[in-house]
C-alpha cells in the first residue's frame, strides 16, 4: 500500500502510522485506514483462501456467488440484443410506411361437445327446412336449461361419433344422454320446470339421440309397440299434462307436427298391426283447438293404410270379396286414384325463390324455403305412394288366391276407362297386342305396293307406338310382307322375316319390286326392303319372292 511503512503501538492498541511525503510522521485513525485499505486493494474475489480482508479486518465481505457473475455478464449481452430487436422493429415499420403486422391470436381450446353442438348446428339446424330442428336451435339459443343443453349435447356428440367414426365420443355421449334423463325427471317433479317448453324440447331430443345412436331396438313382443321414437309415450303425457293447465303454445302444435310425422312413419312402415299410439294422437290432436288438422291427402293415405292392416288373414273366400262395407275391386281403385294424387301432390311441389313467404308442405313438417327442402318433401309423398302401390299388390295377391281356391271369377272390368275387357280362359283377349307375334294379323303398316299384276304387297314392321309414345320392339312373326290378290281378294303369300333378318329394334319401313326374271332362278321377283331402326343400324332386306329366301 502506498504511504503505509509501518505499525506502531499506542495504549496498547495497533495502530498504523502514515508517513506523510516531507517525512513526518502522524497517526491515522483505524476507520480510515479501512476505506483507504478498500479503495486501494484490488481483492482477487475468485481465490477464497487469500484470507487478506480477514488479516486486516478481522473479517471477509464474503464472495459473490458463481451464477450471479455469469449473470453479471449476460446483463449486457442481453441488453444489447432488446437494443437491436427494438431498431428492427423501428426499422421494419417505417419501411411499411406506418403499417403495424398485428400477431395472430392463439385459437381456444374447446372441448369436444361445443365442437359437436356447433357441427350439429352447421349440419342440421341451420337453414334446414324442418320445424322441429329450427325449434330446437331457437330455444336452446334464447334460453337452454339444463336438460336440454344435456340432451343437445349427447345427440350432437353421437352425430359427431358416427360421422368421425370416434367410438370415444360415442360414450360421452351416453354420458351426457344418462345426464340428460336425470335432468328430465328432476324438472318432471318440480311443476315450475315443468311449464318451461325447454323440458318438451328435450324429450323429443333425447327421442333423437337414440335413432342417431341406433340404440333403440323394441323386443319382438305382443306388448312391444313398434316405432322409432322410444319417448313417445312421455311426450304424449307431457303434452297432455300442458293442454290441461293451459300450457299450449306455438312450440307444442309445431310438436305435434313431428309427432304426427314420426307415427305417420311408424305406420307406413309397420306392416302387421297398427300403432295404438296413433289412435290416441289422433284423438288428443282432435280435441284441441287451434291445432291444423291432417292434410285431406295424408288423411286418405292413412285412412287406405289402417283400412288395409284391419284385413284379417283368417277371412274366408267370400267374406274377402267385401271388407268393412266396401268390396274389393272398389279398395283396388280407391288405391290406385290415391297413389296417383299423390304423385300429382309430389309433382307440385316447387321451390320458387323470392315469392313471398315460404310454404309449408306435409302437415307444417318441413318449409319450403329451399330447393333441397322442396325435394325433400316430394319424395314424403313420393313414399307414401310406393307404399299405397305395394298394399293394392299385397290386396290383388290376397284376394286372387283366395278366390282361385273357392273357384271364383276374379278377373273383371267395369268399363270405365274403354269397352269391357273379354275374359277367355282367365287371360285378356285384348286387341291391339303390341309387339306380339301373330303371322296372320297385321299389326303396324308403314306403305303399300300394288304391282302390275294387281297384287298388294304389305310390309308389317311388326311393332307397334303406344299411346305414352314407346315404340314397343318387335318378336319372332311380328315383321313379315304379306301379299293380297286384288282380284279375289286373300292373302296369297306370307313370308316371315326371322331373327337374324328383321332385329328386334328394326323398322320395315318401304318396299319395292324388281321385275327382271333373270335375277332368280325361279323368274320370280325380288323385294327390296328399307330397315330404317332408330337404334342405328340401317339397312336394306332383299328377299326372293318365289322361294321366300331372305
Amino acid at each position: 500500500m502506498s504511504g503505509l511503512e509501518r505499525w506502531y503501538t499506542r495504549g496498547g492498541r495497533l495502530e498504523p502510522v502514515l508517513l506523510a511525503k516531507n517525512g513526518k510522521s502522524r497517526y491515522a485513525p483505524v476507520s480510515a485506514l479501512n476505506s483507504y485499505i478498500l479503495t486501494s486493494m484490488q481483492c482477487d474475489q475468485q481465490i477464497p483462501s487469500c484470507k487478506r480482508c480477514i488479516r486486516l479486518f478481522g473479517q471477509c465481505p464474503g464472495y459473490p456467488d458463481p451464477w450471479l457473475l455469469t449473470l453479471r455478464r449476460q446483463d449486457a449481452r442481453a441488453a444489447e440484443m432488446v437494443c437491436t430487436r427494438v431498431e428492427k422493429s423501428r426499422r421494419r415499420r417505417t419501411e411499411q410506411g406506418g403499417v403495424i403486422d398485428i400477431p395472430l391470436v392463439r385459437t381456444l381450446d374447446i372441448s369436444a361437445e361445443t365442437a359437436s353442438v356447433h357441427k350439429f348446428y352447421a349440419d342440421y339446424i341451420t337453414e334446414s327446412g324442418a320445424t322441429f330442428l329450427e325449434l330446437i336451435g331457437n330455444e336452446h339459443a334464447s334460453r337452454s336449461t339444463q336438460c336440454l343443453s344435456a340432451a343437445l349435447g349427447a345427440t350432437a356428440m353421437a352425430s359427431s361419433s358416427r360421422q368421425l367414426c370416434q367410438s370415444g365420443l360415442m360414450s360421452r355421449a351416453r354420458e351426457a344422454y344418462g345426464k340428460a334423463v336425470r335432468e328430465i325427471r328432476l324438472a318432471i317433479r318440480d311443476n315450475t320446470l315443468t311449464d318451461q317448453d325447454s323440458v318438451l324440447i328435450s324429450m323429443f331430443v333425447l327421442g333423437l339421440f337414440q335413432t342417431v345412436a341406433a340404440e333403440f331396438a323394441p323386443q319382438q313382443s305382443p306388448k312391444t309397440e313398434p316405432g322409432c321414437h322410444p319417448h313417445a309415450r312421455g311426450a304424449l303425457a307431457l303434452l297432455r299434462y300442458r293442454a290441461e293447465h293451459q300450457l299450449l303454445n306455438s312450440v307444442d302444435r309445431k310438436l305435434l307436427a313431428l309427432f304426427r310425422q314420426i307415427r305417420l312413419m311408424d305406420l307406413f312402415t309397420t306392416s302387421r298391426n297398427i300403432p295404438l299410439l296413433w289412435f290416441e294422437l289422433d284423438a288428443f290432436v282432435n280435441s284441441l283447438e287451434h291445432v291444423p288438422n291432417i292434410e285431406p291427402l295424408i288423411r286418405r293415405a292413412v285412412d287406405y293404410k289402417v283400412l288395409f292392416l284391419s284385413i284379417d288373414l283368417g277371412m274366408s273366400a267370400p267374406e274377402i270379396g267385401r271388407i268393412q262395407g266396401i268390396q274389393v275391386p272398389e279398395l283396388i281403385w280407391s288405391g290406385l286414384s290415391l297413389a296417383q294424387d299423390l304423385d300429382e301432390a309430389a309433382a307440385e311441389i316447387v321451390y320458387v325463390d323470392g315469392v313471398g313467404i315460404p310454404s309449408a308442405s306435409f302437415n307444417g313438417f318441413i318449409t319450403i324455403s329451399s330447393a333441397t327442402n322442396a325435394a325433400i318433401a316430394s319424395e314424403l309423398d313420393e313414399t307414401d305412394k310406393i307404399n299405397t302401390i305395394m298394399m293394392v299388390q299385397q290386396i290383388l295377391v290376397l284376394f286372387a288366391i283366395s278366390a282361385a281356391a273357392a273357384d271364383m271369377e276374379f278377373l273383371a272390368d267395369t268399363g270405365r276407362y274403354g269397352p269391357s275387357s273379354e275374359v277367355i280362359h282367365a287371360f285378356y283377349n285384348q286387341y291391339p297386342t303390341a309387339g306380339a307375334n301373330y303371322p296372320d294379323r297385321l299389326i303396324d303398316v308403314q306403305s303399300v305396293v300394288i304391282d302390275s299384276l294387281d297384287r298388294l304387297w304389305i310390309p308389317d314392321t311388326g311393332r307397334a307406338l303406344t299411346k305414352e309414345g314407346l315404340l314397343v320392339q318387335s318378336s319372332c312373326g311380328g315383321p313379315k310382307i304379306v301379299g293380297v290378290n286384288l282380284t279375289t281378294n286373300e292373302v296369297f303369300q306370307t313370308i316371315l322375316f326371322p331373327r337374324h333378318v328383321a332385329y328386334p329394334d328394326s323398322y320395315i319401313d318401304d318396299l319395292r319390286l324388281d321385275f327382271r326374271p333373270e335375277l332368280t332362278e325361279m323368274g320370280k321377283r325380288v323385294a327390296y326392303i328399307t330397315d330404317t331402326s332408330p337404334a342405328g343400324h340401317s339397312g336394306i332386306i332383299i328377299v326372293d319372292l318365289g322361294t321366300g329366301e331372305r
